[in-house]
């Protein structure tokens, strides 16, 4: 009757084991882990948004080259004509000496 006592109390002793084994070291594991993921979620969407941003940051810089291009084209060209009106008001200011 001892030999059954002593393996019952060596199974109880075991699983009791187990069972704290479970409580202490895998369940907050398990919580860690699924802090991780819940943050690595995050981080993703973070990043897919951020990746569209880019994409539509970059199409806004492109547009405003675009116009800065033809802003660039009128005041050359009214560059040009300032010279050409210096030049007609210079040749009629000679012309009444």
């Amino acid at each position: 009757m001892t030999i059954d006592l002593i393996q019952l109390a060596s199974a109880a002793g075991a699983i009791i084991t187990i069972v704290s084994l479970a409580a202490l070291v895998v369940q907050p594991f398990q919580k860690i882990v699924s802090k991780i993921d819940e943050t690595m979620k995050s981080l993703q969407e973070t990043m897919v948004n951020l990746s569209y941003d880019l994409k539509e940051s970059q199409k806004d810089r492109e547009r405003i080259h675009s116009v800065l291009a033809r802003h660039e084209e009128r005041i050359g060209e009214n560059e040009d004509n300032i010279i050409k009106h210096e030049e007609r008001i210079t040749t009629i200011i000679k012309k009444e000496k």
